[in-house]
């Protein structure tokens, strides 16, 4: 069962930080725990413990906030142990949006699966728009609902696979120095 969801923002203005606000609302108003903290507050650990991240981040120039990145940098290292998770995703911008498209690509690198589709919000934010945040949070919910935290048999499964890359990598670079 899906109980605890990991908000994780960057908001240099605070309109990002307003959203996430927004969205752990909509969540929380459906019963799971939220836990909602800035990109560079989050770690690895925050990661492994949630059920579902929800990840929010201005559109800086059709790409994510250079924070947001260091944040899946940062985590690179425990992908094997999230693979599987459930994400979503929304962007405020000024603009179009663009920048989603670089949260969802690092998402799938770190084979995160949707639990429903990203959010181009424009900002400011309004009532309208905060509202469309909270429902967006109370459709990530009641999806979760729907669906069942990922089995430790996949935690398994990923790290022996990636054990076994490994291995395979070993014995390759050394049969071609041969």
């Amino acid at each position: 069962m899906i109980t605890k969801a990991l908000i994780v923002y960057y908001s240099l203005g605070g309109k990002t930080k307003k959203a996430a606000e927004a969205v752990a609302v909509g969540i929380q108003e459906e019963g799971i725990e939220v836990i909602l903290k800035s990109a560079p507050e989050a770690n690895a650990d925050d990661l492994i413990n949630c059920d579902i991240l929800v990840i929010g981040t201005p559109d800086y120039f059709s790409y994510m906030a250079g924070g947001m990145k260091d944040f899946f940098d940062r985590c690179w290292h425990v992908r094997n142990r999230v693979a599987g998770k459930y994400y979503a995703a929304f962007v405020t911008c000024g603009g179009v949006g663009y920048a989603i498209i670089s949260v969802v690509t690092l998402c799938r690198r770190n084979e995160f699966r949707r639990i429903t589709r990203p959010m181009v919000i424009a900002t400011p934010l309004h009532k309208k728009e905060l509202d469309r945040l909270r429902l967006f949070g109370k459709r990530i919910a009641s999806n979760a609902r729907l669906l069942k935290a990922p089995s430790t048999l996949s935690h398994i499964r990923n790290s022996i696979l990636h054990d076994l890359g490994n291995r395979i990598r070993k014995v390759l670079s050394y049969l071609y120095r041969l």
